[in-house]
Parts: C-alpha cells; sequence; structure tokens
C-alpha cells in the first residue's frame, strides 16, 4: 500500500540529509494499516513540489509513548533532549491527548528512503 502525507521543512530535511529514520505516531485506525513493506510519500509544505518515498522496514507498538521513547532515547534522542520526560512535554502534547493515548497506545515504524524527486 502507498500513503501520502505532508511535511514540514524541519522533519523532510532530516529525511532527506538521512538522520531521521523512524515516525512515531498512535497505534490508531491509520497506525493499524502500517505494514512492512508499504511505502509512503512525504510531501514537502508548502507547494509539495519536493517529495521523499521511503519504505516501512520495521514496526513496534507501546503501550505508552513514555514506553517508546525510552526504548528509543539512545537512538533519537539523546543529543537533543536530556530525558524522556523532555521529549513528552515539547513532542507528544503538540500531538496527542492522554486519552487518545490510553485508548490507542503508541507505535513506532523505521523506514528507508527509496527515492527523492521533485514534481514538475
Amino acid at each position: 500500500m502507498r500513503y501520502v502525507t505532508n511535511m514540514n521543512s524541519s522533519g523532510f530535511d532530516k529525511i532527506k540529509r538521512g538522520v531521521k529514520h523512524h515516525g512515531y505516531r498512535l497505534y490508531d485506525r491509520v497506525g493499524r494499516h502500517l505494514k512492512i513493506g508499504d511505502e509512503i510519500l512525504i510531501r514537502l509544505e508548502p507547494d509539495l513540489r519536493e517529495c521523499i518515498l521511503v519504505n516501512i522496514v520495521g514496526i513496534a507498538h507501546y503501550k505508552t509513548f513514555y514506553d517508546l521513547y525510552t526504548d528509543l532515547f539512545d537512538v533519537d534522542f539523546k543529543y537533543r533532549y536530556r530525558s524522556v520526560n523532555d521529549i513528552l512535554k515539547e513532542n507528544f502534547k503538540h500531538w496527542y491527548t492522554e486519552k487518545e493515548e490510553k485508548k490507542y497506545g503508541a507505535m513506532v515504524f523505521k523506514f528507508e528512503v527509496t527515492k527523492v524527486f521533485s514534481k514538475l
């Protein structure tokens, strides 16, 4: 399956430079559909002309974002945050509520870049 999403320049550039390899989200209706081998077409906001195609190569589920961030702290966060609680304060609260987290849980998917291109 191929999915399409839009992203701001900060996250997009990290993927393009090869420093971002994971996506974090709720294990909700959308998250439950993601499978290893699926593709995600990521379009750079605001004009959506530059794109990155990634392939999902791994998926893990967690009961809470705290558990997820603890598990991946040394991989993705130790150079930007002092603690897992700092990640939760700065990121989690902007995207999801505690009620959503309790209902759905969290997930991380690992991806590899397949192609970077510009649309005409």
